[in-house]
């Protein structure tokens, strides 16, 4: 709950996390208090007490005392209002306290009001409210509850608070009016998009020239267009052009220009003619928009996206009048920012010359973990000690970090003392990139010129500082800047070269009816994943009436191996239990039945995010799903409290995808069209 200064009530927030970053709701909770609330504190005995100031301006209600003290006692009602927002990719998920009346329902898509606006900064208190639009709602669908409406929302923008407002009459189906029509949600970022951002935002700026040190060109960039005739570049050179580097190359799809008038001067001295350019290097550069005779007060360039460390505005025309002065308040560029480096060897297929046993296995120095015990790393006695990784695909390595004994917290002395580092984009010729002699250290990190490659080898020339052969490598890891890891195709009807059945061999699984069929034992994935997107379609058998239950074409998709979303023919089953179709099995029920006849393709698309674990092994939180059944939303950024039945135990590493055989008699089900994104 939070105060309100200005309006002398109570506001409740609802927080999600989106994109690992909070968001959420604020709704209305009360008003009428004696004074602006300035302190909000729960008591012992359940009543919220409530703390009120006046000091003129913001800082207390118009009309109101200037000091007030009131207790808020619960008196155990059930009012109908609005409990929880949360953002979909598409618009969003409101939760009420009630199922909604019929009346109500009808037609529900007309009962909603949406805008959209942001605000911009400034140095002052607050900023102005810019960009307000009026959204339209497309659809509204009630849960089979009544108590959660889906609405999807037209043109929903990242970086925006959208309000929505449900005007009376609005009832539950207890006849209960609707308690606060209104709410307010911060849209930082829409799930599933990433992110769309200034790029151009505090970065180094240069300019040929500057009408005073005051109106340097780094005011083009500070993301303000409000702090006065000063909070801009100014320039009046021969040749007047703005320079922004952005440290290093970024997607690049739009810019804006904020000219003159944005800053509130005349909007004659907007700038008229003009010119955008882009760059890798600096010295080589393409136009991407070319103006002339522009008049208005802000521009927006849309182009194809396209890289460029180097930005460039390049002014012919200052003005539409004889002043000769450029002046350009903001020069934004948007695009996708470049993520950070990234683990590209994290739980990718590794090989090695041997194993100490069965447990220490090269997939142990992928898996993301170095404090499962000593068994939580890749070991090898053979002669020739090395261990190699794949990929999958060609990518940009700029630094290997290797964790050796003791990261796992072994003997110091066990840390491999001599090896090379060799990169290969076939894995025949190969490229040695770091070599290493008289290693002591727990970790070691090797910064390479970035190079292309596929393949990654570590080989072992002494691998202790004792006489102790043994190799003991807890993790390898290969850090680039791929944009995204890509999308991993897992099946795409040809073969299953990318699982492997549960005792580690081929699979058996035969190809048929556009997929494959489930026969032969669980398979897994070669590839284990993080937090991913899992895209997978299922069919179901038309089995005999007097099979029933969990013997209708069961199965089952585990999530890292370890938490399985059920796979089962609940067509026209009016229960919402946690072993249905779409349930996260024992834990979560679907919130719809979104199942279809047998005998045809179903999908699955699931937004999946890994349990987090700290230094020591201790996990912090849940993992957190997200499934859309035959394209409804069944579970909403779900929390898994823990392993579902017969899956692996949790853990910081990563994991495989695993298609379980449930064995039962009779036809069995297909799958068809599986790949994962993971997400970085």
């Amino acid at each position: 709950m939070i105060g309100d200064v200005t309006y002398g009530g109570l506001q409740r927030a609802f927080l999600e996390k989106v994109n690992g970053e909070y968001q959420g709701a604020l709704f209305r909770m009360t008003q009428g208090l004696e004074a602006g609330v300035s302190e909000v504190n729960l008591g012992p005995d359940g009543a919220i007490y409530v703390g009120g100031l006046g000091a003129g301006g913001n800082w207390g209600q118009t009309g109101k005392l200037t000091y007030g003290l009131q207790k808020l006692t619960p008196n155990g009602g059930n009012p109908f209002d609005m409990l929880a927002m949360r953002a979909l990719p598409n618009g969003f998920e409101i939760e009420y306290t009630q199922p909604l009346s019929a009346a109500t329902a009808t037609a529900l898509a007309t009962k909603y009001r949406v805008k959209q606006w942001r605000y911009v900064p400034t140095a002052a208190y607050g900023g102005p409210k810019v960009d307000e639009e009026t959204l339209a709602v497309t659809s509204a669908t009630v849960s089979a509850d009544g108590k959660k409406v889906t609405l999807a929302v037209n043109g929903l923008k990242a970086g925006r608070v959208v309000h929505i407002r449900s005007p009376k009459p609005f009832s539950a189906a207890n006849g209960q009016s609707l308690w606060s029509t209104e709410v307010w949600y911060t849209l930082n970022a829409i799930p599933g998009q990433q992110a769309v951002t200034n790029l151009a935002l505090g970065k180094p700026a240069t300019a040929d020239s500057s009408c005073a040190a005051s109106e340097g060109p780094e005011k083009a960039v500070n993301g303000t267009v409000t702090g006065g005739n000063l909070d801009k570049w100014c320039s009046l050179g021969a040749n007047k052009w703005l320079q922004v580097d952005l440290g290093s190359t970024q997607t690049v799809s739009q810019f804006v220009v904020r000219h003159a008038g944005a800053g509130g001067e005349n909007a004659a001295w907007n700038t008229r003619d003009f010119t955008i350019q882009v760059s890798t290097n600096g010295t080589a550069w393409t136009t991407v928009a070319t103006v002339a005779g522009n008049t208005a007060n802000t521009t927006t360039h849309n182009i194809t996206a396209t890289q460029a460390r180097y930005l460039r505005l390049n002014i012919t025309a200052p003005t539409s009048t004889t002043d000769t002065a450029a002046r350009v308040y903001e020069f934004e560029a948007y695009g996708t920012a470049a993520p950070p480096p990234v683990n590209l060897a994290l739980g990718k297929p590794a090989t090695a010359d041997s194993s100490c046993a069965a447990s220490e296995g090269p997939a142990q120095a992928v898996n993301g973990s170095t404090t499962g015990g000593n068994s939580d790393k890749w070991c090898s006695g053979g002669t020739n000690k090395w261990l190699q990784v794949d990929l999958g695909s060609a990518q940009t390595v700029s630094q290997f970090v290797v964790r050796h004994a003791g990261a796992g917290g072994e003997n110091a002395a066990w840390n491999t003392r001599d090896f090379t580092i060799q990169v290969s984009t076939n894995g025949t010729a190969w490229t040695t990139v770091a070599t290493v002699t008289g290693n002591t250290a727990n970790t070691t990190t090797h910064n390479i010129t970035a190079t292309q490659a596929r393949y990654l080898r570590l080989n072992i020339t002494a691998p202790t500082s004792t006489t102790d052969t043994a190799a003991r490598i807890y993790e390898f890891e290969a850090y680039g800047t791929a944009s995204n890891p890509g999308r991993v195709v897992l099946f795409d009807g040809s073969n299953m070269d990318n699982f492997v059945g549960s005792n580690g061999g081929a699979v058996t699984w035969p190809l048929g009816n556009g997929g494959v069929e489930v026969l032969g034992g669980d398979i897994r994935s070669r590839q284990s994943f993080g937090d991913f997107r899992l895209h997978i379609e299922f069919w179901e058998p038309n089995l005999p009436s007097n099979i029933t239950g969990q013997a209708r074409g069961n199965s089952g998709i585990y999530l890292q191996d370890r938490y399985e979303l059920q796979v089962l023919d609940s067509w026209g089953d009016t229960t919402l239990a946690n072993d249905e179709c779409g349930a996260i099995y024992g834990k979560l029920a679907p919130s719809v039945n979104a199942a279809t006849p047998p005998e045809t393709w179903q999908t699955y698309d699931v937004t999946f995010r890994a349990a987090r674990f700290n230094a020591s092994g201790v996990k912090t939180e849940n993992a957190r799903v997200t499934v859309v059944w035959n394209g409804v939303t069944v579970h909403n950024n779900a929390q898994i409290d823990g392993p579902t039945g017969n899956g692996a135990p949790e853990g910081p590493s990563v994991g495989p995808i695993r298609l379980q055989d449930h064995g039962d008699p009779g036809a069995n089900v297909f799958y068809r069209n599986i790949w994962v994104e993971p997400i970085t």
